[in-house]
């Protein structure tokens, strides 16, 4: 076996070596470096800089102080001109069939129509006109392809394995493949699947420096996407500057900075920030330094503070390495060694020109820097003659005047010269005029400029030459300047090709799951359709011809009105057919409106579609949805029989769409909404059994990842709704089918049904409900189990299940008028729903365990789906929306009313309106409850609504009595009353008072002390361990306040608990302490034997409490509701 320390000496070594290799070539690349500082500062216009023979970059000083350094730039004018030349050469991609038979036709269709879709998705434009720019200035620039893994739309993992997963070409059949067939879910594959940032290799956890470690079959998968990047030629480090292209060379480097917070969450290592020259490593974008302007910055250097530098090795694949070679240092640090994850260099080259015998290309920068720098001498000595021709030269007899007043003053307007009497006068020399021979030569380095870059005064300027007059003469001259970007234009041709290639290969090997691509039709309709790499038989990629340079909008318009002139676009009927008139406005640049007046056929043709599958149709965004209805209800009504026999047990497969008819039927009054809830609901469970047989069908789309084969308890679908006497299946469906039946029960008065909804009740209160409202105890199918089944540390308990069995208690106290729903709903609103949501409000619990040990929350295991800390959003985010929803709307849960009066459910401060006392009143209402039993209800008149009769009213104030409340009182204006309950409800009335209720105020008062909770020794986690619960409140115990290894506490029953309010802890509560013993000197037992002879001593402990609510506010660590008990 190697030793570590082994291990660590032949990292250094490799580490030293890789450095060493970098050094030299760097050493080896520095004249070219120097000549891009060079392009890059003419460009810019700092063109009084050198290369030093030092080799840096330097001002050139002035030779005189008179001398003038003005610039004149027409190098900046060239290059952007150039760009916007360059900018048009986007050729079109086709793919040639890997065979003759129709399937590798329609196949390399299908890849054209993937290409165009991820060539507008990943931008490649953007990219080619980026690489452009720093081709043209320094002469080379590169593109990195590789696939990033970690990329792309997000998998479940657990879901993928086993499941099919389909892509298919537009209107046929795709090819499928099983996840998991081929590959271990989560294994590191040899493309580098599970990719780390910028280079496409495997997870560097699991690196193979040294030291395998199996890594962690991950809990999501992404689906992984192409990564296209620009490097500056500052960032290649080529094993020779002779090889003529990438794919001859034995090994490539590419080396940039990287922030050292950045390289430490990216590769796990700790590196040491320095400042870098980041124009030698990775330089900023050249797109905004293009300017004529004369203003000069210099860009010899541009340094970043705490900044390291990553360096990617590449060698090729040899009978040494026959996948190639990855080596990745990091500062001084070797975090990866091992295959290349991909057969080839992830790099192309562009070039603007080829140089014979080099790596390296030339720009056009590099031949008009000469004449820059002549141009520049030519014009500033024609200032500086203008200069001396307007100041003037002044002559003067020798001791006629004091010439170092003149020398030091100057001859400035108005100045009086005194020269000495007798001595002749000063003036002022003749200086001639500006000498032709230097407007000569700057009309020849203008010509020049023409000559050596191929950008005329017409492409730079839009201005003709004099000489220019005839139509023809200015067409030679436009197609003398795309010859000259020809070679250009031909080499971003073959880069985008070989880009192109690439792009296919990465695809076809490596995207197993599905993704999406958006293309346009013939007539500009959007097509949709799921692709995978199966998809991709060819990787034969070809470019359209076209000559782009010379395509313009007025080009294209004079083509388009010529050929309409000679009728070469019209039918034998004399006829311009549509299609070909939506092409003619494409080309012309006036996009496809035409193509508008055809969208009502576009959108019949797929509503006809859809009625093959009507019941799975997926609805667009871009519907014409009252056109779809019409032509789905014709296709109904021509085909009621047959789909009646068809579909008339069908029943929806997640039950919140009857609880959304009866919703919909109170709102608009419309009782055909309620008819059709009903329907489903007396559906649900009989035979034929719709959900069941539908999951048989070849054509079943598994979208939510339901059992399989279908479980018909899952979906309530077991038994007709009315002989359901025990809660089963997923548990947030089942609680708003309870919903739905009970709303039915209530509208259509079916005894029958509300019957049901009791059993049903009383089975979820009575044997499947944890202590703080938590129901649907798996995580397997979120789902009820079977009675007392109860564990506390796999516990599901999803938000939405309690908020769910909230909206099912309202319900069933508003038939009733019973208050023992209200408990129900009160305690899974008070634990389990606010619980779900962090006290900021910005994090969420998706499940709500009564146990937590961070340690033992891992993937892959029974409790994989339980979270220490609250998650900020979810890949199926219905509770964190639903508990906002929930809080938004408590004012349905606090209040109902009824044609008796108010019913005042939960106590919770506020002003609150109601119109349920006759006529508009206002409730104020203080309590500090459910930590304190006091609640003062204060009852006054709305100003501006207030009743018009002042008579006593007869409505009556039905006051909750909550079953934990002892000692319950109820003041009215001061005086004690003896108050008739109904149903847990302390009822109030007219008799009590002495007004129409206005200026009324009620005070509540009663005891809710915190005591010891037992659960039913049938429930077997809870054996043998006690709770505590202080009004509707249960308690929990938190690492936070008790230390580590809350298991090992034990609590004395026989001791009393003491409450007292803690106003610093956790925004303020009422904080629960009790006796109990823990562990004695725990620590000494980390290096024990795991099972011993002695029980382990114990010690007194004083065990501290907090709300269930409130856990996991002040970060991770274990908590516990149930703890052991003794006497």
């Amino acid at each position: 076996m190697t030793s570590k320390k082994n291990i660590d000496s032949a990292k250094r070594e490799k580490v030293a070596e890789i450095l060493e290799d970098f050094e030299m070539r760097r050493e080896q690349r520095k004249p070219y470096e120097l000549a891009w500082l060079l392009n890059i500062n003419y460009v810019i216009g700092n063109q009084y800089s050198a290369v030093s023979q030092n080799g840096e970059m330097v001002d050139i000083p002035k030779m005189y102080p008179w001398e003038s350094r003005e610039v004149f730039n027409h190098i900046a004018p060239v290059v952007e001109s150039r760009l916007a030349k360059l900018g048009r050469v986007r050729p079109s991609i086709s793919v040639r069939p890997s065979g003759i038979e129709q399937a590798d036709i329609e196949n390399a269709k299908l890849s054209k129509l993937i290409l165009d879709s991820v060539y507008n998705e990943l931008d490649i434009s953007s990219a080619i006109a980026e690489a452009t720019v720093w081709s043209e200035v320094c002469g080379t620039s590169f593109y990195k392809i590789f696939w990033d893994a970690t990329a792309g739309e997000k998998f479940d993992a657990k879901s993928l394995t086993g499941s099919k997963i389909v892509a298919g070409t537009i209107g046929q059949a795709g090819a499928e493949k099983q996840a998991g067939e081929s590959e271990e879910l989560g294994a590191k594959k040899p493309n580098g699947q599970t990719g780390a940032a910028g280079t496409g290799v495997g997870t560097l956890s699991a690196e193979p420096t040294g030291g395998a470690t199996k890594a962690k079959a991950p809990t999501e998968i992404s689906a992984g996407e192409v990564n296209v990047s620009v490097c500056s030629p500052f960032e290649i480090f080529p094993d020779s500057s002779g090889s003529v292209d990438i794919a001859s060379m034995h090994s490539i480097i590419h080396a940039r900075a990287m922030d050292a917070g950045e390289a430490e969450r990216t590769y796990g290592v700790k590196v040491v920030g320095e400042p870098i020259d980041l124009l030698s490593l990775n330089v900023a974008k050249l797109g905004l330094m293009l300017s004529g302007s004369s203003n000069v910055y210099k860009s010899a250097s541009v340094k970043k503070e705490n900044q390291t530098i990553v360096i990617e090795r590449w060698t090729r694949p040899s009978t040494e390495y026959p996948k190639g070679k990855l080596e990745i240092v990091v500062g001084d640090n070797l975090v990866f060694d091992g295959d290349m994850p991909m057969d080839d260099y992830p790099f192309v080259k562009q070039v603007s020109s080829a140089t014979i015998g080099s790596f390296w290309g030339t720009s056009v920068v590099d031949r008009c820097i000469p004449l820059q720098r002549a141009y520049n001498a030519i014009k500033n000595r024609k200032i500086e003659f203008l200069s001396r021709l307007s100041g003037g030269v002044l002559t003067v007899e020798e001791g006629s005047v004091d010439v170092d007043e003149i020398a030091e003053d100057g001859l400035t307007p108005g100045k009086i010269l005194v020269y000495r009497n007798g001595a002749t006068i000063p003036k002022f020399m003749d200086s001639g005029d500006i000498p032709p021979e230097l407007t000569a030569e700057e009309d020849r380095i203008l010509n020049e400029f023409i000559t050596l870059t191929g950008v005329s005064e017409l492409m730079r300027n839009s201005t003709l030459p004099n000489s220019v007059m005839s139509g023809t003469a200015i067409n030679l001259l436009i197609e003398q300047d795309d010859t000259r970007l020809s070679v250009t234009a031909e080499n971003i041709r073959r880069a985008l090709l070989n880009l192109s290639k690439k792009l296919i290969k990465l695809y076809k090997d490596n995207a197993t799951l599905p993704k999406l691509a958006k293309v346009s039709g013939e007539n500009g309709e959007v097509q949709l359709f799921y692709w995978s790499g199966a998809n991709l038989s060819s990787d034969d990629v070809v470019l359209d011809t076209q000559n782009e340079l010379s395509e313009s909008p007025a080009t294209r318009k004079n083509m388009v009105l010529e050929l309409l002139k000679n009728h070469l676009l019209e039918d034998d009927n004399g006829k311009i057919d549509r299609r070909t008139k939506n092409k003619i406005l494409e080309m012309l640049g006036l996009g496809n409106w035409e193509a508008s007046a055809d969208l009502s056929s576009l959108n019949l043709k797929r509503a006809k579609e859809e009625n093959l599958n009507i019941f799975s149709a997926h609805v667009l965004e871009i519907d014409d949805n009252e056109l779809h209805i019409l032509e789905h209800t014709r296709f109904l009504l021509e085909n009621e029989q047959k789909l009646t026999e068809k579909y008339k047990n069908a029943v929806p497969g997640h039950e919140e769409i009857e609880l959304a008819l009866m919703k919909l039927a109170t709102v608009t009054g419309d009782d055909k909404y309620a008819d059709m809830a009903k329907d489903f609901i007396d559906r649900r469970g009989t035979e034929p059994n719709y959900l069941f047989n539908e999951s048989k069908n070849d054509d079943f789309i598994d979208v939510w990842h339901d059992p399989n084969p279908y479980i018909n308890e899952y979906g309530q679908n077991h038994l007709p709704v009315r002989k359901q006497k025990t809660a089963e299946g997923h548990a947030v469906r089942a609680t708003y089918l309870y919903c739905a039946m009970a709303d039915i029960a209530q509208k259509y008065q079916d005894e029958s049904l509300f019957e049901a909804c009791e059993n049903l009740y009383n089975n979820i209160v009575n044997k499947r409900m944890y202590i703080t409202g938590g129901i649907g105890s798996s995580g397997v199918m979120e789902r009820f189990t079977t009675d007392y089944d109860l564990p506390n540390d796999t516990n599901y308990s999803e938000s939405c299940a309690s908020i769910g069995l909230a909206l099912f208690c309202r319900r069933m106290a508003q038939i009733t008028g019973d208050s023992k729903y209200i408990d129900t709903m009160e305690l899974a609103l008070m634990n389990t729903v606010l619980a779900g949501i962090a006290m900021d409000g910005k994090s969420f619990f998706y499940v709500n365990p009564l146990e937590v040990w961070p340690d033992n929350c891992m993937p892959a295991t029974d409790k994989n789906h339980v979270k220490a800390v609250r998650q900020k959003w979810f890949g199926c985010a219905c509770c964190p929306p639903n508990i906002a929803r929930t809080l938004s709307s408590l004012g349905e849960y606090l209040f109902m009313q009824n044609d008796d009066g108010l019913f005042i459910n939960m106590f919770a401060g506020g002003e609150y309106k109601t119109t349920a006392l006759g006529g508009y009143k206002r409730l104020n209402i203080e309590t500090k409850f459910p930590f304190e039993g006091k609640i003062t209800i204060s009852i006054s008149d709305i100003a501006d609504k207030s009743s018009e009769d002042d008579a006593p009213s007869d409505k009556k104030i039905y006051v909750r009595i909550p079953e934990y409340a002892q000692n319950y009182k109820i003041k009215i204006n001061g005086c004690d009353i003896n108050y008739k309950t109904k149903n847990g409800y302390a009822v109030l009335s007219k008799d009590d008072i002495a007004s129409a209720w206005k200026g009324t105020s009620i005070e509540i008062t009663f005891e809710m002390p915190a005591h010891f909770v037992y659960a039913n020794p049938k429930v077997r986690a809870d054996a043998g361990k006690v709770a505590i619960k202080k009004g509707p409140l249960v308690y929990c115990a938190e690492q936070v306040d008790n230390g580590e290894n809350i298991s090992s506490i034990m609590v004395d029953i026989t001791k009393p608990i003491s409450e007292y309010w803690d106003e610093n802890t956790l925004g303020g509560i009422t904080v629960i302490k009790a006796h109990g013993k823990t562990i004695k000197n725990p620590e000494k037992y980390d290096n024990k034997e795991l099972y011993l002879d002695t029980p382990a001593e114990l010690e007194y402990k004083e065990i501290t409490f907090v709300p269930y609510a409130n856990w996991g506010n002040r970060g991770a660590g274990e908590m516990y509701t149930w703890l052991r008990r003794f006497c």
